[in-house]
């Protein structure tokens, strides 16, 4: 089940960020769990990590940590924070539709990590990394 959470949190987090809020901002590349090389910037890669919490009875209970990895090839950290920034308004307190799981509470912000020297595939880059928690219940 456990992988199915996953599964289902990603799709949810893609649709909730596939807006054009966020797509406007972003290259051909947009929004991703598996960015291809030769991906043009600015993209958004998203990763999910899952955790057991236990369970409450017969359900099920995940905590899942939510990474939107947001990277730009201009200079200075300006576009990436505002993208990152749009990601977050649409993330923060929201509570997800997710497949075959009850979405408990809302998504939760971390903290966010800049990453200000960094490179991608031969281009240097600057990426900013924020974390989020959602817990979902089978």
């Amino acid at each position: 089940m456990a992988r199915l959470a996953l599964d289902a949190v990603t799709a949810a987090v893609y649709t909730a960020l596939n807006v054009a809020a966020v797509t406007s901002l972003l290259g051909t590349a947009g929004i991703s769990d598996d960015p291809a090389q030769g991906t043009t910037f600015p993209f958004v890669w998203i990763e999910v990590l899952g955790r057991n919490l236990g369970g409450l009875g017969t359900t099920e209970l995940r905590e899942i940590e939510l990474r939107t990895h947001t990277f730009t090839n201009t200079q200075g950290m300006r576009t990436a924070q505002v993208i990152d920034g749009t990601v977050q308004d649409l993330l923060t307190d929201v509570k997800l539709t997710v497949s075959g799981y009850t979405h408990c509470a809302s998504v939760f912000y971390d903290d966010t990590l800049p990453v200000p020297i960094a490179e991608l595939n031969g281009t240097k880059v600057q990426e900013l990394i924020s974390t989020y928690r959602i817990v979902v219940e089978a």
